[in-house]
Order: C-alpha cells, then sequence, then structure tokens
C-alpha cells in the first residue's frame, strides 16, 4: 500500500516537471519569434534609410551638376548641401552605433561623402573664380558705359549741331520771290507804262510780275508756286480765266489765286500772271500780293489803287 503512494507521488513530481519544462520551451519559442520579428523590423528599417541616404546624395551630386545655376544660386546651393551632408554624415554614425550597419557599410558612405565634400570644394573654388571673373566684368561693363555715355553725348551734340546746321540749310534752301513789277493791261491788250499812278477806274486787269532768286543750295527741278491775290477787303480774289483750288500751308488748306508752275533750275526766273477780276474793275485799297512754295511764304508786295 505504501509503495503505490510513492509511485504515484513520482509520477506526480514528474508531470509537474514536464508541465513546467513544456512552458519554459513554448515561453523561449515565443521570445525567440518576437526578438526575431524585432530583427526583420530593424533590418528593414535599416534598409529605407540606407536607401534614403543614397538618393540623397545622387540628388546632391546631380544638383551640383548642372552648370546653368546662377552664380548666387550655386553658392546658396553649396551651403545647403554642406549642412546636408553634415547631417547624413550624423545618421550614418547613429546607425552605425545602433547596429543597423555594419562598420564596412558605415566606410563605403562615409567615402561617398567625402567625395561629395570634395565635389563642393570643387565648385567652391569655381564659385571664388567665377566671382572674380564677374567682379572684373562689372569693372569693364562701368567703364564702358560711361565710355558709352561719353560718346552719346558728343553724338548728341553733333547731332545738335548738325541739326542746326540743317535748319540754317534749310532756311537758306528756301526760294525767294522779290522784284515786284505791276503793269496795267487794257482790254485791247495795251499796256500802260508801269510807273503810272494806278486809279480804280482807269485799270482794267493787272499784270504781275516777280523774280524767283537765284539759290545755289535749292534742289533744282519743278516747283509749284501758288499766288494769292488778297482784295482791300483782305479776301482772296478770283480769276475767271485761271483755275481755282487750294493748298496746304501751316496744316491748313487755303485758296489761290493762281497756280503756276515752274522748272527751276537753281538761276534767277522771271514769273508773270495776270488777274482779271470777276467784277469787271477794282476797288480802291491796298491790293496785296502773296507767293507760296513748298509750304512757305516766299515773298510779298502791296500795290495801292487810288
Amino acid at each position: 500500500m505504501k509503495s503505490n503512494l510513492v509511485v504515484k507521488i513520482v509520477i506526480v513530481a514528474a508531470f509537474i516537471i514536464m508541465l513546467s519544462v513544456i512552458g519554459w520551451l513554448l515561453d523561449d519559442r515565443f521570445r525567440m519569434q518576437e526578438e526575431n520579428g524585432e530583427l526583420v523590423e530593424n533590418a528593414e528599417q535599416m534598409n529605407t534609410e540606407i536607401e534614403s541616404l543614397e538618393q540623397d546624395l545622387t540628388e546632391m551630386q546631380a544638383e551640383l551638376d548642372r552648370k546653368d545655376l546662377a552664380v548666387e544660386e550655386k553658392d546658396k546651393l553649396i551651403a545647403e548641401k554642406t549642412k546636408e551632408l553634415s547631417k547624413k554624415q550624423r545618421q550614418i554614425d547613429q546607425l552605425l552605433k545602433q547596429g543597423k550597419i555594419n562598420a564596412a557599410q558605415a566606410d563605403e558612405y562615409r567615402g561617398k561623402i567625402a567625395g561629395m565634400e570634395k565635389t563642393i570644394q570643387r565648385y567652391e573654388e569655381e564659385i571664388t573664380q567665377l566671382k572674380s571673373q564677374l567682379a572684373s566684368v562689372t569693372s569693364e561693363k562701368e567703364a564702358i558705359s560711361k565710355e558709352k555715355e561719353a560718346v552719346d553725348a558728343e553724338n548728341d551734340h553733333l547731332a545738335m549741331e548738325k541739326d542746326i546746321l540743317q535748319g540754317k540749310v534749310n532756311v537758306a534752301a528756301i526760294l525767294k520771290a522779290a522784284n515786284f513789277r505791276y503793269t496795267n493791261v487794257k482790254n485791247s491788250g495795251k499796256e500802260s507804262d508801269a510807273e503810272e499812278e494806278f486809279k480804280a477806274g482807269r485799270l482794267d486787269n493787272l499784270k504781275v510780275q516777280f523774280s524767283i532768286l537765284e539759290n545755289a543750295v535749292a534742289s533744282e527741278g519743278s516747283k509749284n508756286l501758288f499766288i494769292q491775290i488778297l482784295k482791300p477787303d483782305g479776301t482772296i480774289a478770283r480769276d475767271s480765266k485761271a483755275g481755282t483750288g487750294t493748298f496746304t500751308f501751316e496744316e491748313r488748306e487755303l485758296p489761290y489765286t493762281f497756280s503756276q508752275q515752274i522748272n527751276y533750275d537753281r538761276t534767277a526766273q522771271k514769273v508773270t500772271v495776270v488777274y482779271h477780276p470777276d467784277s469787271k474793275k477794282f476797288e480802291k485799297g491796298n491790293l496785296k500780293i502773296k507767293i507760296y512754295c513748298e509750304g512757305f511764304l516766299i515773298g510779298e508786295s502791296a500795290l495801292k489803287i487810288k
């Protein structure tokens, strides 16, 4: 009886020990699975951070290789990338300390960063040269600008003198009408002495003669003369035997009494017109004659009719 009790106690104790061992094994297995999960997660995070670092280094190199960046932009970019490289260096040290990368990987990434630092140094030297060249070009540009200003001022002065001279030439080239002479032409065709006193009752038709003076600087060729005869009341006289019309003077359209075309050769030339009043008689008072050519009043005269 006592022997059976001992056997039962041994069996129970063995069973309890077996359960404890099984529990410990299961707990150890779960703990190992959890640790393996954390290791996998850490490895994935490490790979992600390393890939990000490599991508950053590649982008930095591409930005620095852009030759079309202005000096100021390159200067600013280099300052930014130098700061980023320092940050990446700290990240590498942290990854190595955390065991997420090994020493060989850390050395590899440090080598890449060292290469980037050399690239940045090369660009810093290039920027220094560019700044020196820019300062030289700016100085040359300022000198050229001052020289250009002096040349422009001289050209303006010459242009002003040319305009003044051209103005004088233009004025000198204006034709002049002078030496007016008047003759009474009777209806019979007989002409009276030009010195005879002109009286309204005895004046049938008026012949007006004048000279276009010699002018060596005037242009040669065909010239249109517009002749106005102004009656004592100031109105423009009309001649039934002459054509009528208008001409432009000082941006206005003015009527004329006669239009005469001449072929000017720079020598003195006489012009004659005969005025036949529409009313068949002359009025007492001052009769004025004005000659226009090429937009200028080139001569005028007056005749007193008693």
